[in-house]
């Protein structure tokens, strides 16, 4: 009765010294490697280890080892297990077997060999009517578990698969509320963008009446035959400053405009001159030079003009920030071209380049302070060439600084006539923008 009282003893401590030892930590990793090394001590196992089975149920992977010598079992690869010995293990629902006879995959039987194990034994980890995996434990001398050292190990295996569970169910939760939060944010992100586009549409509207003004009253001094040569000059001048301004109020409206997605024939070189024509004043006042280098008759391609163009526009603000990070000034490269059977399209900045190029088209990822950026502009870039059928990537060169190159493939539109273009937004093309010095 006392050898009773005290096996019952030590049960419950080790029991309860596991159960603490996994509920102390969220890092299943670590949570294991400590639970393993006080099974080796307390049964006195030269080797433990834990499996898992992949999300497939098909293929075994290790999660936690200890008391491995070579390099051969410290780098033990995922395994399948054959179908036949699962199958035998749900029917009799096991939960202590021999290693010995089971048909195990070949890396297992070598992994024994070099480490000289000699007696190993599985304790099946089940979640309710699932196999999850095992625990396995060895040892380099002949052994046998009496049937209540047995018992303790199932008992410590119903641990570790509750462990694992919690585990599985923190990262879910994890999960979960991280896209909670994302869409959240982005959410809120596409309402702020909702509100810039009416107050830009507000304010584009009510410059247009004094623009149509100033339109018609120039063009009427010009014809009025009462100005001399310099007056008409002005006025000349006028006109052509106001139609300008009139074409950069048109973009805005556009862009603010809410669009379903079309594809219509586009010309590549008139949507980057639109684009860049937004941003030309503030090119200009911080000492941006703009250097265009635009191909000659590129076809047209079916494509979604306004997405295109906040693509560009992106882009383009992209590479403002990041020059007015490093020097204040700088230069903006921009190319069109045909490379093979796409067309493409290349911003490069003269700023510090990207620090992580693996992931400036993750969602959220951004290296702007508070405030400054949502971390979605790029993503967004990505989503709408990715749909186009298109790519876009980033390298970093060192002569300059971050480059971003569009391809898209030619998708022409033979039912449609390509629409009449508009007056240029940008004058000639010796890279220098309108209004450039």
């Amino acid at each position: 009765a006392e050898s009773e009282i005290r096996r019952r003893n030590r049960e419950l401590m080790v029991l309860n010294s596991i159960g603490q030892t996994l509920s102390e930590s969220l890092d299943l990793s670590d949570s294991l490697h400590r639970t393993l090394r006080q099974m080796a001590e307390l049964f006195g196992l030269d080797a433990a280890s834990v499996y898992l089975f992949d999300k497939d149920g098909a293929h075994l992977r290790r999660i936690a080892a200890v008391g491995h010598r070579s390099d051969h079992a410290r780098h033990f690869p995922p395994v399948s297990v054959q179908p036949e010995l699962l199958q035998h293990v749900k029917a009799v629902h096991a939960t202590f077997l021999s290693t010995q006879g089971l048909p195990l995959p070949p890396v297992f039987r070598e992994t024994q060999l070099k480490e000289e194990i000699v007696a190993s034994y599985i304790v099946v980890l089940w979640s309710k009517d699932r196999v999850i995996g095992g625990l396995v434990v060895g040892s380099r001398t002949p052994r046998e578990f009496s049937p209540p050292d047995v018992n303790l190990l199932i008992a410590v295996g119903s641990q570790i698969s509750s462990a694992i569970e919690r585990s599985i169910l923190y990262e879910e939760t994890r999960q979960a509320y991280e896209n909670l939060r994302r869409t959240q944010e982005q959410l809120l992100h596409s309402e702020k963008l909702a509100a810039v586009g009416q107050l830009i549409s507000g304010v584009a509207h009510e410059l247009n009446n004094p623009l149509t003004a100033i339109l018609g009253y120039s063009q009427l001094l010009t014809s009025s035959g009462q100005m001399g040569p310099q007056g008409i000059e002005y006025a000349d001048k006028l006109y052509k400053q106001a139609q300008r301004t009139h074409r950069i109020v048109q973009n805005l409206l556009s862009f603010a405009r809410q669009h379903k997605p079309e594809r219509v024939p586009v010309h590549i070189n008139e949507a980057l001159e639109e684009t860049l024509a937004l941003r030309d004043y503030d090119l200009r006042m911080s000492n941006i030079r703009v250097h265009l280098d635009l191909a000659d008759n590129l076809p047209l391609t079916a494509a979604d003009p306004h997405q295109l163009q906040q693509v560009f526009l992106n882009l383009v603000n992209n590479a403002v920030d990041a020059i007015l990070e490093g020097s204040g000034d700088g230069d903006l490269w921009v190319r069109t071209g045909i490379d093979g059977d796409c067309l493409f399209i290349e911003f490069t900045d003269s700023g510090p380049g990207v620090k992580d190029p693996s992931r400036v088209f993750d969602p959220f990822y951004t290296t702007k302070p508070v405030g400054k950026g949502t971390g979605l502009g790029l993503s967004i870039c990505y989503g709408i060439v990715t749909e186009h059928g298109g790519t876009i990537r980033v390298r970093n060169i060192p002569t300059r600084g971050a480059s971003f190159t569009i391809n898209l493939p030619f998708q022409p539109l033979a039912s449609q006539a390509p629409a009449a273009p508009g007056p240029p937004a940008i004058s000639g093309r010796d890279g220098r923008m309108a209004g450039s010095t």
